[in-house]
């Protein structure tokens, strides 16, 4: 039986654009694995998303508007835009006078006027959500929705789950798959360095990447957009004496790259991730992961196989493992990200659980 497919794209920012993260690359992987997987050949796919969005294998609905703020950009308790004029209230506009109860609908936005128990019981609209719990406001009418349909709601992780200040326990947890990139058949012998990536921002713990090479005396190499260019000038004059080179923001093609002829990843955040998938994505590549034992970090990575947990906030605990990675066998991490976040498995569950009957 055919059945269509209808994604809601983040209203932050078009498809391929940097400042989608993590969940830009979660849909590119559900969206290339549906169109290329016979297994799915029965699935037709459609995306609501920001005019000026690119994606070669779906069919995009885009829509005018304003982008709206990201939840990471927002204070704790501060309350969203009002949504005139952005592409929100053109989704909103959309799914209440044209969208078709035919589509199952997957929303990957974080905010909370899609998360309407309204809105979500009139329509076949289920939740995935791709944060914990950064915002109240945000947290609020998401508590609201995990009481009344919980079925509807979907989170990455258990850490995750327990993030949020209300009960998760109903709702579903799939923990998502990634898209193994074609690597070369010879790994590279890579001399010791140390590679960070991510946003440039306070939250995500650069200084503490830039105090393990001073410790170690080991070059830094730094990946991501610049989000907070006072933070990373403040950071670089912090440390005078160490070795780093800024490569700027890569593409997902080159990034790939770069983390298979990485010889450690750091992941020093100073908030929980849902799971993290800059971690599964260097694991694929046969790159190690050194992080804080923090949020989903403790889902994704095998501690003393594919990487090791660290005390959160301690750069002088990252320094200290960073021997041990020889004894770790860089295959392994790849079979792991194989063996545990299969793409092709993540699709059908996302598939069986946005088809759950009603009570």
């Amino acid at each position: 039986m055919a059945r269509s497919l209808l994604l809601i794209a983040p209203p932050i920012a078009p498809l391929g654009d940097l400042r989608l993260g993590g969940v830009g690359s979660t849909i590119d992987d559900i969206v290339y694995e549906y169109s290329h997987n016979p297994l799915f050949s029965d699935v037709s796919i459609r995306i609501l998303c920001p005019k000026g969005s690119v994606q070669t294998h779906a069919h995009l609905i885009e829509c005018e508007g304003d982008v709206v703020a990201s939840a990471q950009t927002l204070g704790f308790t501060e309350p969203p835009a009002q949504i005139t004029g952005t592409v929100l209230e053109s989704y909103l506009h959309y799914l209440n006078h044209t969208g078709t109860k035919d589509e199952q609908i997957i929303n990957f936005a974080y905010d909370p006027v899609l998360y309407d128990p309204t809105l979500t019981q009139s329509l076949p609209l289920f939740h995935y959500i791709s944060m914990g719990h950064i915002n109240t406001h945000i947290s609020q009418s998401l508590s609201i929705l995990a009481h009344i349909a919980p079925h509807r709601v979907a989170m990455i992780s258990k850490a995750q789950k327990e993030t949020f200040p209300f009960s998760t326990a109903q709702c579903q947890l799939l923990t998502k798959g990634i898209r193994l990139p074609d690597l070369p058949s010879e790994q590279p012998v890579v001399p010791p360095s140390l590679t960070w990536v991510s946003r440039i921002s306070p939250e995500k713990g650069l200084e503490d990447a830039f105090e393990v090479a001073a410790l170690s005396k080991l070059r830094l190499h730094i990946i991501g957009p610049i989000q907070d260019n006072t933070y990373f000038q403040t950071t670089i004059r912090k440390y005078p004496h160490c070795s780093f080179y800024y490569h700027g923001y890569l593409k997902r093609s080159d990034l790939l790259i770069r983390l298979f002829n990485s010889h450690v990843l750091l992941l020093t955040p100073k908030w929980d991730e849902a799971l993290g998938l800059l971690a599964l994505e260097a694991m694929a590549c046969q790159c190690p992961v050194i992080a804080y034992n923090r949020g989903g970090y403790q889902h994704s990575i095998y501690h003393d196989q594919t990487g090791f947990l660290v005390q959160p906030d301690s750069p002088e605990a990252i320094a200290d493992c960073l021997p041990a990675l020889s004894r770790l066998c860089r295959s392994n991490c790849r079979r792991h990200i194989e063996r545990h976040f299969n793409l092709s498995a993540f699709c059908r569950q996302l598939l069986d659980w946005s088809q759950i009957p009603e009570n």
